[in-house]
């Protein structure tokens, strides 16, 4: 998310000029919102890191919780998966 601001930004300035290749390479990551108004005005809202951070520590709703319950699950998934293959026949491990 290096760049993600600055390419949230380009996009609002520029994305009319810019080619389907140079809109597929922007990092859109925090990118939640762009108004461009008919004076040209421009809005950009993006995600506030900090308060999705705090909501992800502290669980505070039902997407949340199923979110981390679903990441959890599917780190398990790899667990055991990982652990079958290194223990099937003396194979090499194999990272899914």
């Amino acid at each position: 998310m290096k760049n993600s601001t600055n390419d949230c930004v380009r996009l609002a300035l520029h994305g009319g000029e810019m080619s389907k290749t140079e809109l597929l390479k922007l990092d859109l990551t925090l990118l939640q919102e762009l108004k461009i108004g008919k004076d040209g005005a421009v809005e950009l809202k993006l995600v506030d890191k900090m308060k999705l951070a705090e909501q992800l520590s502290f669980g505070e709703n039902e997407t949340v919780k199923a979110l981390i319950s679903a990441l959890e699950k599917a780190g398990e998934s790899l667990a055991n998966q990982r652990y079958f293959a290194e223990t099937a026949g003396g194979a090499d491990v194999v990272d899914a």
